[in-house]
């Protein structure tokens, strides 16, 4: 049996591969899978035969399953790649121990039958076992990938919350200072969610330029930022609530300038991120780290870097004084909620990219099972 591949030369293969050869990749799989049974059941019994081949056939439709997903949502390059080295692996092993005691069966007519049987059904059942591993990880591996869409997903509606909380509590300060700062915040995160949309639409599999490899990339690069921004929000906000209730300018105008500057840096590296991005595919790399010169972080803050240690003991005190949360805050100002209406319309565009919207909203047992 000639193997396609090795997996070495298969991981280059899927490096470098574009999206109209992409899904070759998992198409390649299917045929040398199918290839070497067929070489393998030559001298076997019908029997046999169509227990393995009915096993191929599932594996074959499985593996259709997760090439779809990929077509709904963005290319996972990586699954291949282990699948060819380890599970794939193993049915080839499987199949070769098989083959060679149907061969040694055929010249061998010494032993009982009884005993050629309960040897034949031992190798048949380890091929079986190998194929049904194989269609465990790729029924895992499609979880997985509508998971990570559905956290997408929830990373952005997260995002998005966090900052009109922000905007609700220190957003109708007076403070011209503060207003300055959260105008500049909504317009740097709506730019934020351009280019996170921007990318996400850019690491399609119909786009014809596409590296998989590089999208894949991208993306996850991509989602690892907003998280990181929703992790200093979510303290910037925790923050805010206790210096409206303090009564604390000072304190206020400090948290408004941070959030403002942790947005400008995530504006800027999401942007660089997609420009690199469509760089390296120009460039024909087959990753972005190959092309980038530098590695731009999103920094998580500390929330006690915000505080002088009187401030610290005030907000501890306060915080203890009063644990039950009843303020309300007056309407924002007309041009921040147009800004992020703004926002809001670019977190949409994410979510109703082709069947994205539609497989979310039907998501609901994938998000269960995490």
């Amino acid at each position: 049996m000639a193997i396609a591949s090795t997996p070495e030369q298969f991981e280059k293969k899927v490096e470098k591969t574009d999206s109209m050869s992409y899904p070759n990749l998992a198409e390649s799989i299917k045929e040398e899978v199918q290839e070497h049974v067929e070489e393998v059941v030559q001298n076997a019994d019908a029997e046999t035969k169509a227990i393995l081949q009915d096993n191929v056939n599932e594996m074959a439709q499985e593996i259709d399953k997760v090439s779809e997903t990929e077509e709904r949502y963005t290319p996972h390059p990586d699954t291949w790649k282990d699948l060819k080295k380890n599970e794939i692996a193993l049915v080839h092993n499987a199949l070769d121990d098989l083959g060679h005691y149907i061969g040694r069966s055929v010249e061998n007519t010494k032993g009982s039958l009884s005993q050629q049987k309960e040897q034949a059904v031992q190798k048949v059942t380890k091929v079986v076992s190998a194929v049904q591993k194989v269609n465990e990880r790729l029924r895992q591996r499609q979880e997985e990938v509508e998971k990570e869409a559905v956290d997408m997903r929830e990373q952005l509606i997260e995002l998005q919350n966090s900052m009109l909380q922000l905007n609700k509590l220190i957003g109708a300060n007076d403070s011209p200072e503060v207003q300055k700062s959260m105008k500049e915040t909504m317009e740097y995160m709506t730019s934020f969610a351009k280019e996170f949309a921007e990318i996400y639409k850019d690491s399609r599999m119909k786009k014809r330029t596409l590296v998989p490899a590089v999208a894949h990339e991208a993306i996850e690069s991509s989602v690892d930022a907003v998280k990181k921004v929703n992790d200093s929000l979510k303290v910037q906000a925790s923050l805010a609530k206790t210096a409206v209730r303090m009564k604390s300018q000072s304190l206020i105008e400090r948290i408004a300038k941070r959030v403002k500057d942790t947005m400008k840096k995530a504006k800027a590296y999401m942007s660089e991120l997609h420009q690199d991005m469509k760089k390296a595919i120009a460039k024909g790399k087959t990753t972005i780290e190959d092309f980038r010169h530098i590695h731009v972080g999103i920094h998580t803050f500390d929330d006690r870097d915000l505080f002088s240690s009187r401030e610290e003991a005030m907000a501890d005190r306060f915080v203890k004084e009063h644990a039950k949360n009843g303020d309300t805050m007056q309407a924002t100002k007309e041009d921040m909620q147009n800004l992020v209406k703004n926002f809001t319309k670019q977190v949409e565009k994410v979510m109703q990219k082709d069947k994205y919207k539609t497989t979310f909203q039907t998501n609901e047992v994938a998000m269960a099972r995490a």
